[in-house]
């Protein structure tokens, strides 16, 4: 999520920001970088971002177990 804080009567403007990512869940344009949960744009709540979090640590072990 980007915060703008404009002006002189601090409007505030929250815009979603949604990072791409690959089929191995990683940013398909910075390697090593897992987006997930509401600020990455792949959860709508607090129960959809614990379970992208816990699709995403499961990517982080597959690709350290590979690269060990």
């Amino acid at each position: 999520m980007l915060l703008i804080v404009r002006g002189r009567h601090c409007t505030v403007y929250y815009l979603q920001v949604r990072i791409d990512r690959g089929d191995d869940l990683q940013s398909l344009s910075t390697a090593g970088l897992y987006p997930c949960g509401e600020g990455a744009g792949y959860a709508g709540g607090i129960v959809s971002a614990a379970v992208d979090g816990m699709k995403i640590a499961q990517a982080i072990v597959q690709d350290l177990a590979m690269n060990t």
